[in-house]
C-alpha cells in the first residue's frame, strides 16, 4: 500500500478507526491525533520496514509551540471544512515505529483534516531541530540565565504569532569558547520575520519583540552580571535577508536547548520554569 502513489505524506493524520486499530489509541478516544511523520521518500521507500508516528492529544494553541521553537514540543494545526480546526500537541519522545505490513490494503489518511503548507513546513522544521539545534557554550548559557534573560526571551516569544520565524544568535568568534568571568561574550540577537506573507504586521510584531527583549535586558543587567553578556544589539530582519552566509554563522535559539557538557553529557535548561 505504500507505493509511490500512496496518498500518505509526512503529517498525514490517521483515521481515528486505524489508530484504535493499530493500538496507537484507545477505542472511544476522540480527543487525539495520530500523526505520520516519516519522511515522504521513507513512507515509500521498499527497504523502511516501519513509519514513524506520533499520537498526541487536541489542545488550545500555545505561541510557545509552533514554528519548531520547542524542539521537544509542537502544536501543529490541522483545518477541517466540516469542524473547526483541531490543535495536536505532538512530543518528540512519543514517536513510535509501527511496522507497514500492519496497515489495511486500502490504508488512506483522514482527508476531514488537512495541514496548510505553513504548517507542514513547520513540523518538517521540529523534527528536524531535536537532532539539529546548536549546543551554546555551558559559561555563555550559565550567565544568559544570571540576568534571566532565557526566561524573558520565552515568555516574549511565546506571545509572539507565527509572523516571527526565528530567533538567531550571534556570538561571533566565541560562538565554541567557554570564556573565563573576566571576559563577557558580545551577543547580537536577530528577530526575523515573514516577509512574504506578514508584511508590515509581521515587521512590525518582529520589532515589538526586538525592543521587549532589549528592555528585559537593560531591565535584568546589573554592574555584577552586565560584564558577562554584552548585548550588542537586538534587530528584526525580514526572513528574505537573511543569507546562507548569516545561517552559518549564526544559531538558532529556541524556547529549550540542550547545553554541550562532557560530564554529564547534556542539561535540560527549562527557560519557561519561573
Amino acid at each position: 500500500m505504500f507505493q509511490r502513489d500512496t496518498p500518505w505524506r509526512q503529517g498525514s493524520p490517521l483515521q481515528r478507526q486505524e489508530a484504535v486499530a493499530l493500538g496507537l489509541i484507545p477505542e472511544g478516544d476522540i480527543k487525539s491525533i495520530a500523526v505520520m511523520v516519516s519522511h515522504d521518500c521513507d513512507i515509500t521507500n521498499g527497504h523502511e520496514d516501519d513509519v514513524e508516528i506520533i499520537v498526541g492529544p487536541i489542545v488550545a494553541r500555545d505561541g510557545s509551540f509552533v514554528r519548531a521553537r520547542n524542539p521537544r514540543r509542537l502544536h501543529l494545526q490541522f483545518t477541517s471544512a466540516s469542524t473547526s480546526s483541531q490543535c495536536v500537541d505532538l512530543l518528540a519522545s512519543e514517536k513510535r515505529r509501527i511496522s507497514k505490513a500492519a496497515f489495511r490494503n486500502d490504508s488512506s489518511p483522514d482527508s476531514a483534516l488537512s495541514l496548510s503548507p505553513e504548517e507542514r513546513l513547520g513540523l518538517k522544521q521540529w523534527l528536524a531541530a531535536r537532532y539539529g539545534r546548536p549546543a551554546f557554550p555551558d559559561a555563555f548559557e550559565d550567565r544568559l540565565a544570571a540576568i534571566r534573560l532565557e526566561k524573558a526571551i520565552a515568555k516574549i516569544v511565546g506571545r509572539a504569532s507565527n509572523h516571527v520565524v526565528g530567533i538567531f544568535f550571534d556570538l561571533g568568534p566565541d560562538r565554541f569558547a567557554e570564556l573565563p568571568e573576566t571576559d563577557p561574550y558580545v551577543l547580537r540577537i536577530m528577530i526575523a520575520y515573514d516577509a512574504t506573507d506578514g508584511g508590515s504586521a509581521a515587521r512590525q510584531e518582529a520589532e515589538d519583540v526586538a525592543r521587549l527583549i532589549t528592555e528585559a535586558y537593560t531591565k535584568e543587567s546589573s554592574p555584577e552580571t552586565s560584564n558577562g553578556v554584552i548585548l550588542d544589539g537586538c534587530n528584526a530582519v525580514a526572513d528574505t535577508y537573511l543569507t546562507l552566509f548569516d545561517l552559518r554563522r549564526l544559531d538558532q535559539w529556541r524556547v529549550d536547548y540542550i547545553s554541550f557538557r562532557q560530564n554529564p553529557p547534556g542539561r535540560f535548561v527549562d527557560p519557561t520554569a519561573i
